[in-house]
């Protein structure tokens, strides 16, 4: 059952869109207190004002879906936004090292998850984030290579449906481990994709480390 509420100076008018049925609530003065939980499906803010939403000291002010569960709350006392439900990862490179080529680009397989609030990434098969809805996310991630050679180059990419975005390169100063980093801001559509991809010239092939400290790669919607 759709409603929709009308902010008026003076009152607030509730209407069923199905039956058409209205219901007002007057102010006093310039505040509207509602005891009651109201779901509406549309406010409308008076037309060049403002639309301010106020609650007492203590309490959380909640955006909920129907199942009630909380997609947007702030609370009064100190002013922290939570966003719970807003898209984001943290998967890394789990129980065996990852053998890469010398010469050859080669995709990270991060193949476990700590979380994943929307269920985007793949961790079995292409191990890839998806965006679900389109915005802006940081994506971060970090390979960490075992006795790497000395002089050698590491890099390793942020590739977006299948095209590289960004690249950070490295070149070892001696024979050790180390490990290398990127870090993004990238604007994803729908079902656009993140991969992650690394590249060495040691002259044989190396490896990276399965540990979630060292091997990682997160993703968190900004906007």
């Amino acid at each position: 059952m759709a409603k929709t509420l009308d902010l008026q100076p003076s009152k607030i008018v509730m209407t069923d869109e199905d039956t058409l049925a209205a219901y007002t609530i007057y102010a006093h003065s310039e505040r509207i207190d509602i005891e009651a939980e109201i779901r509406p499906n549309l406010i409308h803010a008076p037309t060049g004002g403002d639309l301010q939403i106020l609650s007492e000291p203590g309490h959380r002010l909640s955006l909920m879906t129907d199942a009630l569960a909380e997609v947007l709350g702030f609370d009064n006392d100190d002013g922290i936004i939570s966003i719970p439900l807003q898209a984001g990862c943290r998967v890394y490179r789990s129980s065996t090292t990852q053998t890469i080529a010398n010469n050859t680009e080669t995709k990270v397989a991060y193949n476990a998850k700590i979380y994943d609030v929307q269920n985007e990434y793949d961790a079995f098969t292409n191990y890839r984030y998806t965006a679900k809805k389109s915005g802006y996310y940081l994506a971060i991630a970090q390979i960490k290579w075992v006795n790497f050679s000395q002089y050698a180059t590491s890099t390793i990419h942020l590739i977006k449906s299948g095209s590289r975005v960004s690249r950070s390169v490295v070149v070892s100063s001696k024979t050790k481990s180390f490990s290398v980093s990127i870090a993004d801001i990238i604007f994803l559509d729908e079902n656009d994709y993140l991969e992650v991809t690394c590249y060495q010239d040691t002259g044989s092939d190396r490896e990276i480390v399965a540990i979630s400290s060292d091997t990682f790669f997160t993703v968190k919607k900004l906007a």
